[in-house]
């Protein structure tokens, strides 16, 4: 016998429906879920969409920031390379001048031991010099005393040969001879005894021919004392030996005569 399918009662009918709904509510619930779930995605994928967005902005500034920093370090290694190429020719060119200095250093050091050596030569010259001058100021010195002496002897001479003649006015000859001798030779007794050997001091020459003149005549023991007023004159010997001497000798006579003879005057005139 073929058994009856038995069908379900209405109970099992109703949990099996409980069952549906609650497999429909759990899935709605799960749909809810997922559907929040893909709105929180959504919203999250805006988010990062936007993120991206700022990103790519912010790649595209710096993109174009590099654009501007590119072209400005492309100014700068033209700049670079300018400064490169003015250093080659300032290098070049200071080392042209490097090598005009040293050249010149080379001309320098050149010239300076030619200085060198015509120095060593003219101070050579200068030292041979100055001994031929000493040599010859010693002969030049040796010279006037030798002059100085002979004269001197001379004046001695006149004044030996002036012991021999009675004629009053030839003894005056003689004895004027003879200091015009002497004074001949005090110039170059003086000349001999200066530092300078081409001038004398000419008061100092009056001055000890004056001198001369009084021990000649005796004027100190006739009471007439020297007064001279000179200036610091020098002459050389051509203007000494020729004509100061004599002319301030005539001049020294002229005074001693002119006292000499107000002194006789002024004895006559106490006498009488």
């Amino acid at each position: 016998m073929v058994a009856l399918e038995q069908q379900p009662g209405p109970p099992e009918q109703a949990r099996a429906v409980l069952n549906v709904l609650e497999d429909f509510v759990a899935e709605k619930g799960r749909l809810q879920d997922t559907q929040t779930a893909v709105l929180n995605i959504l919203e999250d994928y805006g988010l990062e969409k936007q993120r991206l967005e700022e990103t790519e902005r912010a790649v595209l500034n710096i993109l174009e920031d590099f654009g501007s920093e590119k072209a400005r370090l492309e100014d700068m290694q033209t700049a670079i390379l300018n400064i490169l190429e003015d250093f080659g020719s300032e290098k070049e060119r200071l080392e042209n001048m490097q090598t005009a200095i040293l050249n010149i250093l080379d001309d320098l050091a050149t010239e300076k031991a030619r200085l060198e050596e015509t120095q060593k030569e003219v101070v050579r010259s200068e030292q041979t010099v100055r001994a031929s001058l000493r040599e010859k100021e010693v002969l030049l010195k040796e010279i006037h005393h030798r002059v100085k002496n002979n004269l001197q002897v001379i004046s001695s001479l006149l004044n030996l040969q002036a012991r021999y003649l009675n004629d009053p006015a030839a003894r005056e000859i003689f004895n004027e001879s003879q200091n015009r001798v002497l004074s001949i030779a005090l110039v170059h007794e003086k000349l001999y005894q200066s530092a300078d050997l081409s001038h004398i001091d000419f008061a100092e020459y009056v001055a000890v021919l004056v001198d001369n003149l009084l021990h000649t005549h005796d004027a100190t023991k006739r009471g007439i004392v020297r007064e001279l007023e000179l200036g610091g004159t020098r002459l050389t010997i051509d203007v000494a030996i020729p004509l100061p001497g004599l002319i301030k000798r005539q001049a020294a006579r002229m005074i001693i005569s002119t006292a000499l003879r107000e002194l006789k005057k002024e004895a006559e005139r106490t006498s009488s």
